[in-house]
């Protein structure tokens, strides 16, 4: 576990210099393409890839005890190539809408379609291989992933010119070399159950049945998802130019990064030990599961968004480049909306664990309709500072309606409610501690942020593993 951990660190710092290195590779124009290119794949993505991935972590232990892995990430490759061809052919045939004038049909067409075939795979198969417990390969392959995206965008956006296309595919060729390396450990293992596809019936893998049933409200759910996190790009489009977007991007990018980085380490250390508990063979362990997995994920990560929205001004100074330092509103706002992404994500995975997943479809699509119209009605009036603000309050929304369908009996106990509270309202007296440090003893205010933070992570971990 610790090497899974110094890999999810390593992993954090990498990801923080291709932040760096991509905001001083490419103009605010071209990470502007960045995030329309990101969000039209993300399209395809929620709808079609990620109902199945979650089924896929689902099953994945019962297949591995079934020793059917490989006919199951078979018929899944065999999939993925269907949607990837789907959305090749989709925005071919869509090129006359001309969204805001990305141009180059072609080479968005073939972009998305790799992105969505290597990266799933990529990010399928490496996972994997922690769930499993495979913990070697797997922190050595999320290494090796991290560091040859980074490498391979740098280098054809270098040799090659500042543009949007080669950075992403620069980031698809890394992804494709490792999962091609995760599948070569599958096919080693002796571990892991990798038999020959002729000795499983299909059916038993994948019942259409049961696919449809949990996968369905799942793939409404994520549309609703998409649209709340990154459809909404598409309608900024109406009223920002492309510089504009390309800053709001690249602040926003730098919150999601951060937190991602956070959720990424904690889903490393207790997302195994959910799954397992889901599947146990003890009810009390089952009916836990989720209250114990949410109350660990949901503390450090207020802890989190906390220390970066008080944090923003340090963090765009060092981790983004010369041309993106007007961005620091965008970096505490965006921690903020992934605070409440946090919220519903974790909340969501009760609904996947009950295998209810149709409880999923009305907070989501509130919430994504909420975040529109605010964006809407806010952007227009108020710019584009508010389209973050919006985004918030259709998570908050999203939540806790989500929230208020989990069983009493499998909620946290209203002392970790509570604990919650308060975390997040010391947090944020923490944050006005500091913006009157900055305010009064500016030159003070950056070593005053890593010192009390550190101290309050040191205190989190203390009471945390006592």
């Amino acid at each position: 576990m610790l090497l899974t951990l110094a890999s999810r660190l390593v992993q954090f710092v990498l990801m923080f210099i291709s932040v760096k290195v991509m905001t001083t590779v490419l103009p605010p124009a071209e990470y502007g393409k960045v995030a329309l290119i990101t969000a039209i794949t993300a399209f395809f993505a929620f709808f079609l890839i990620n109902p199945v991935g979650t089924f896929i972590n689902r099953q994945l232990n019962t297949w591995h005890s079934a020793q059917v892995l490989r006919a199951a990430f078979c018929r899944y490759a065999s999939y993925l190539l269907l949607v990837s061809a789907f959305a090749l052919l989709l925005i071919a045939a869509a090129d006359h809408l001309e969204i805001y004038a990305l141009g180059q049909t072609l080479q968005l067409s073939v972009l998305v379609a790799l992105t969505l075939l290597f990266a799933t795979a990529n990010q399928t198969l490496i996972p994997s291989l922690n769930i499993l417990g495979q913990t070697r390969p797997f922190a050595w392959l999320t290494i090796a992933t991290a560091v040859a995206t980074l490498l391979a965008a740098w280098a054809l956006t270098n040799f090659l010119g500042a543009d949007a296309y080669l950075w992403l595919g620069g980031v698809v060729l890394g992804q494709t070399i490792c999962a091609a390396a995760a599948w070569l450990v599958f096919a080693r293992s002796k571990t892991l159950g990798w038999r020959t596809l002729e000795q499983t019936k299909p059916s038993t893998i994948f019942n259409t049945k049961q696919v449809l049933s949990f996968c369905g409200p799942v793939a409404l759910s994520a549309g609703f998802v998409w649209l709340h996190m990154h459809g909404y790009r598409l309608v900024l489009g109406e009223y920002v130019s492309l510089v504009e977007l390309g800053l709001f991007a690249a602040g926003y990018t730098l919150a999601i990064q951060i937190m991602a980085a956070v959720e990424l380490i904690l889903n490393t250390w207790f997302q195994p030990g959910f799954y397992r508990a889901c599947d146990s063979n003890k009810a009390e362990e089952r009916s836990a599961a989720w209250s114990t997995y949410a109350t660990s994920i949901w503390f450090p990560s207020a802890l989190a968004a906390a220390a970066l929205f008080s944090g923003a001004p340090l963090f765009v100074q060092y981790m983004l480049g010369d041309s993106y330092q007007s961005t620091a509103q965008y970096v505490q706002f965006g921690a903020l909306v992934e605070f409440c992404r946090i919220l519903g994500g974790v909340t969501g995975l009760y609904f996947h664990q009950q295998k209810q997943t149709t409880g999923l479809v009305l907070p989501t699509a509130v919430g994504a309709v909420l975040a529109i119209g605010l964006i809407v009605y806010w952007v227009p009036l108020h710019g584009l500072s508010f389209a973050l603000p919006a985004l918030c309050a259709g998570g908050v929304l999203s939540f806790l309606l989500m929230y208020g369908r989990v069983l009493p009996v499998h909620r946290p106990t209203a002392k970790a409610v509570g604990m919650l509270v308060l975390v997040c309202t010391l947090a944020a007296l923490v944050c006005v501690f500091l913006q009157a440090v900055h305010t009064q003893f500016p030159s003070a205010w950056a070593l005053a942020w890593l010192v009390l933070w550190s101290a309050v992570g040191f205190v989190y971990l203390i009471k945390r593993f006592r």
